[in-house]
């Protein structure tokens, strides 16, 4: 369309699917638009289902992203429009749709998550006129965090980022991009890390000619892992961690994921303390030849020496 907008119309066939999600094949690069979803039985009357939602891409980025599926209330509607509206502090751009793919994907429990606030740091250089940069301290290393939500006071923005970790605040490993946005009645303040078990994030923001963000924190989320063990009997167990190697195969984890957690009890850890015996050989289980060497070396000398002066004896008569 003529100011920028990419639209494509999906048509099931039939009317009665469930559908629920909707992926997107675009052409284009380096883009965020707003979307606009709306669902007819004639393709001439358009009810909304959803609006708002961001789809983007990012490839001039050393860790190119991108997020092309949309989800909205389920539907049973032969025909789904769908329309990609630009943004104006994005650029138009161009953006075409090439292609699409409806599916029913069902509310599904997500994992037992945790968050973690992480502390503003001190702003160090930016990398580049146009961009600035914020770091943040989570105060531990080693937590495998999975994504991240900024607190930004400013009050409408839409910007592309790019996040870095770091253990030592001197290498930097890129991490993951997106788009940041922040409007009247929709903002999207989150993005994906993947695993990221790292102390330090450097957040930069592409300004363009805007003034810099007020960033004032970010919240680092971690998925909460659980440590099950089998007792037949109350008591008092010894857990022994930390070495390397391979991990035990046993029954109880298929037992677990068929049954579910119904039947667990919590536990509490004691004191931790090291292990007096890790890495002290157990003596080996070796052949009686071999744990009585010496005596059986003494009786042969014997036999050598009975045998020798036997043999002197039968040479001198």
């Amino acid at each position: 369309m003529s100011d920028g907008t990419a639209r494509a119309v999906l048509d099931l066939g039939h009317a009665g699917r469930k559908h629920s999600q909707l992926s997107l094949q675009v052409d284009g690069t380096d883009f965020m638009r707003h979307t606009r979803i709306e669902r007819s039985d004639n393709e001439k009357t358009w009810d909304l289902l959803a609006q708002g939602q961001i789809v983007f891409r990012v490839t001039s980025s050393p860790t190119p992203r991108s997020q092309l599926v949309v989800s909205y209330p389920v539907s049973d509607a032969r025909y789904v429009r769908i329309s990609l509206l630009p943004i104006a502090s994005a650029g138009v751009g161009f953006v075409r749709i090439t292609g699409a793919q409806l599916s029913f994907a069902p509310t599904a429990s997500k994992p037992p998550t945790r968050t973690l606030a992480a502390k503003l740091g001190l702003a160090p250089a930016p990398p580049r006129p146009g961009v600035s940069s914020f770091v943040f301290d989570a105060g531990v290393s080693g937590v495998p965090f999975s994504s991240t939500v900024f607190d930004v006071d400013t009050a409408a923005f839409e910007r592309a980022v790019q996040v870095f970790a770091s253990d030592d605040g001197q290498i930097w490993i890129p991490q993951t991009a997106g788009w940041l946005h922040k409007a009247s009645g929709t903002s999207s303040l989150s993005l994906e890390l993947g695993q990221a078990p790292r102390r330090l994030f450097r957040l930069d923001v592409q300004d363009g000619d805007n003034a810099s963000l007020n960033v004032a924190g970010a919240q680092l989320s971690y998925q909460v892992e659980q440590l099950v063990f089998e007792a037949h009997e109350p008591g008092s167990y010894e857990l022994l961690f930390g070495a390397k190697g391979q991990p035990p195969d046993y029954d109880l984890a298929a037992i677990v994921a068929r049954e579910g957690s119904g039947a667990f009890r919590s536990a509490r850890f004691g004191s931790v303390h090291a292990n007096s015996v890790f890495g002290v050989r157990a003596p080996a289980s070796l052949p009686w030849t071999e744990t009585h060497s010496a005596k059986i070396t003494f009786a042969l000398v014997l036999v050598l020496a009975a045998l020798a002066v036997w043999t002197v004896r039968l040479v001198r008569r």
